[in-house]
């Protein structure tokens, strides 16, 4: 983990500023946060969104946090500084991606919640298995996930590699797989991410050794 901040009081959020326009802000950060710090984490977002006068939802889980929040253009900068702080560029993580978008004067929530949870989507995982079968440690994410792509090389890598060596799978659900999917791309016929792990599981010996490509847009 980068940094934690200090445990700070909770409280219910007040609403957006009056009649004003709004940012609306999206974001995730997957950081090895650990069962204390994301504790302390929930704490202090708690705080941040009260002190802040936001609304919105966040997401907090060992692993990392995610959220969309609402406020004023000034509320949701301050807010945006002190999550990058904790786990973005300024503590030495790398660039959350943020994203913004106009939200109005309306309150799209109706308060400032945050949530412990013990993944940010929920596959089931909860962290990695010992050999006796049990959870025995926090899944670091960044570090143990795959390679993100920009677009480019991943048409790059699509018409590189042999057939015979590539595999492409389409994370997405089955009706969004049907709608649209890349050529040869698998559908694990998922209706929820809980599913993931199952087609893995089932897929192991197809995946080992083949170069595995995995979208969910297109």
């Amino acid at each position: 983990m980068c940094s934690t901040l200090q445990g700070g009081s909770s409280g219910s959020c007040s609403a957006t500023a009056a009649g004003g326009p709004s940012v609306v802000l999206l974001f995730y950060q997957y950081e090895d946060l650990g069962v204390p710090g994301a504790e302390r984490m929930a704490e202090d977002q708690r705080r941040l969104g009260f002190d802040l006068g936001l609304r919105g939802r966040v997401l907090i889980a060992p692993e990392g946090i995610n959220g969309t929040v609402q406020g004023s253009a000034e509320a949701t900068a301050a807010y945006r500084a002190a999550v990058d702080a904790i786990v973005g560029a300024g503590a030495g993580c790398p660039a959350i991606d943020w994203k913004t978008s106009e939200g109005g004067a309306e309150a799209l929530f109706p308060d400032f919640a945050v949530k412990e949870v013990p993944e940010l989507v929920g596959f089931g995982f909860h962290g990695r298995r010992g050999a006796g079968g049990a959870i025995d440690s926090v899944l670091d994410v960044r570090y143990e996930g795959g390679i993100h792509l920009a677009p480019e090389d991943f048409h790059r890598l699509l018409g590189e590699t042999p057939s015979e060596d590539l595999r492409i799978i389409d994370v997405r659900n089955t009706f969004e797989y049907e709608v649209g999917h890349f050529d040869g791309a698998l559908d694990p016929g998922m209706t929820h991410t809980a599913q993931w792990p199952r087609f893995v599981d089932s897929h192991l010996e197809e995946l080992r050794g083949k170069r595995v490509m995995m979208y969910c847009t297109g």
